[in-house]
């Protein structure tokens, strides 16, 4: 599949769809995203004094079926990048140049908040919920050394690749029911990844922000192409 994505970058280089990049990076303001990340380094900061509640809260939830929606979130959050391989995969061997530059874009966007967030998370090296060190466990050094991500917790990966590629699908897509749909599977895996005590809420929370700060720069891109 990393070969297939590769692939994909080299394809669509060729066919141009950077082209312009550097003009549109000049052009871009980033002076509404700097109010929206204030905004949400903010609110991650508050929510850390009820992580600990939110948690249980959400660990506490029995009812089967809430309990099956968190289970495909967590797959949805695992097997999302082979997902996303085949659909550009099958678009290009259709030619199907639309779908094409849809499923690029989506990967491109949740590839952007994947790497975003693995700085960020040998940046900020918090302890995982797991290891009952508490919701303001930060800068644990030992963490750059180790390999097994237990403080890797800040923020989650799997929910900003998941958001990311959620919240450019929102942008492309004009029925309003199906923006709601879209937006319940990376709702689902940001509350299993709480549920399984992977993570914090607040690591979800930055992770859903981040993801809408990404896709509407890359959305905003595709705009420019066309």
């Amino acid at each position: 599949m990393i070969a297939v994505a590769v692939l994909a970058v080299v394809v669509e280089i060729r066919k141009g769809y950077f082209k312009g990049f550097p003009a549109y990076l000049r052009s871009v303001s980033f002076r509404k995203d700097r109010f929206v990340m204030i905004a949400l380094v903010l609110a991650t900061v508050g929510m850390l004094w009820a992580d600990s509640f939110l948690r249980h809260q959400i660990q506490g939830i029995q009812i089967e079926f809430v309990k099956s929606v968190f289970a495909f979130g967590g797959f949805v959050g695992k097997k999302l990048w082979n997902g996303l391989v085949f659909l550009y995969l099958a678009a290009f061997l259709l030619r199907q140049e639309k779908w094409q530059r849809l499923f690029f874009g989506v990967f491109l966007t949740g590839a952007t908040t994947g790497l975003l967030a693995g700085v960020l998370k040998f940046t900020f090296l918090r302890a995982r919920p797991d290891l009952d060190l508490g919701p303001f466990s930060f800068f644990h050094l030992e963490g750059l050394t180790k390999d097994n991500g237990v403080f890797q917790s800040f923020p989650s990966g799997d929910v900003a690749i998941v958001a990311g590629a959620a919240a450019y699908l929102v942008c492309a897509l004009k029925n309003y029911f199906l923006k709601g749909l879209i937006f319940l599977i990376p709702l689902a895996t940001a509350f299993s990844r709480v549920a399984l005590n992977d993570h914090w809420p607040s690591d979800v929370l930055f992770s859903f922000g981040l993801s809408c700060v990404a896709a509407r720069f890359w959305w905003e891109f595709k705009r420019v192409q066309i």
